[in-house]
């Protein structure tokens, strides 16, 4: 983990709540609390449906109107959850920045890449076009993108997917934010681009701390010092990436582990989990993956376990696995 000790965001109970057809509220995220320091890199995973997106677009409340979104989130100790709309354009990309999954849709198809810097630079920075047009071919190169001078003036779809991501990553980096979130940003790259694109972040973080969500545990545990594992909503474990990875003590992170290919010990066949997540509409009282695990018993049907520290890692399980 990063030596650095300084927190650059601070989330304490968030709560993102749905309405069901009858107008009562129920919970899609609930109570996720995290820290992030400086130059460290934060992992989240778990399945399709976990939540992690949503964790996500809630740090920049980007959450869609028809969800309650609750809790508190400090970014430099400044409180998001109180911010104007105002205040929250000059928040995003200065202080918090994302880089989305799909840059096909996260860039706009109709706008040269050059222009798209342009119009981010003036708009958080004095500058003016003739300025903000040689900041962007420098942000172009520091992210190693080949010709700059000549890729400033061409459209997303004439990039490839690799180069369109860095874009997306120059885009993130612009106004050297304090947080950055990558929501699976490497998921539609192949291996060797996205070994690149995994060195180019975690090259890039020393300033900031970044947020790395994915479903690949073999590239979380390349990138991320620490990783928080959700399922249905909640966090079930938190720890050290490496420890975590190699010694799991909730079972559906077992679980997670076991659906992986491996290439680093002795090849043995994938184990899927048995059953899907639980909608938010059909989650069980107690804990959201008693109905999937093997280890369940009659308190895990009936009670929700608190998250627990313990010497290897933070677990929400009532029955964890040995150490």
């Amino acid at each position: 983990m990063s030596a650095a000790t300084d927190v650059v965001l601070n989330v304490d109970g968030l709560r993102v709540n749905a309405a069901d057809p009858s107008g009562a509220e129920v919970p899609i995220i609930e109570d996720v609390s995290f820290s992030l320091a400086r130059g460290e890199v934060l992992g989240i995973v778990g399945e399709s449906g976990s939540g992690k997106s949503l964790t996500a677009l809630s740090l920049l409340r980007l959450t869609p109107e028809t969800l309650h979104q609750s809790g508190s989130i400090r970014v430099a100790g400044r409180e998001v959850m109180r911010l104007s709309q105002r205040e929250l354009q000059r928040m995003r990309g200065n202080q918090v920045s994302m880089v989305f999954q799909d840059p096909m849709t996260g860039l706009n198809p109709v706008r040269t890449v050059g222009s798209l810097l342009v119009e981010a630079l003036r708009r958080h920075r004095r500058m003016s076009r003739a300025q903000a047009h040689q900041s962007a071919v420098a942000a172009l190169r520091a992210v190693g993108i080949p010709s700059p001078e000549l890729r400033v003036k061409v459209y997303p779809h004439q990039l490839s997917g690799g180069l369109r991501q860095r874009v997306m990553i120059a885009l993130a980096l612009l106004h050297d934010p304090a947080v950055i979130v990558a929501d699976e940003p490497t998921t539609a790259l192949d291996a060797t681009i996205q070994a690149q694109i995994i060195d180019l972040m975690r090259s890039r973080v020393s300033s900031a701390g970044l947020i790395f969500i994915t479903h690949d545990l073999g590239v979380a545990g390349q990138i991320c010092d620490r990783i928080i594992v959700m399922y249905a909503g909640h966090i079930v474990e938190e720890g050290v990436a490496l420890t975590l990875l190699s010694r799991p003590r909730h079972p559906y992170t077992a679980g997670l582990l076991a659906a992986a290919p491996r290439f680093d010990r002795e090849r043995k066949p994938l184990v899927p989990i048995p059953g899907s997540p639980p909608t938010p509409y059909s989650r069980p009282a107690g804990c959201p993956f008693a109905p999937r695990c093997a280890r369940a018993s009659e308190v895990c049907r009936e009670q929700r376990p608190e998250l627990v520290p313990g010497d290897l890692s933070t677990v929400a399980c009532w029955h964890p696995l040995s150490s």
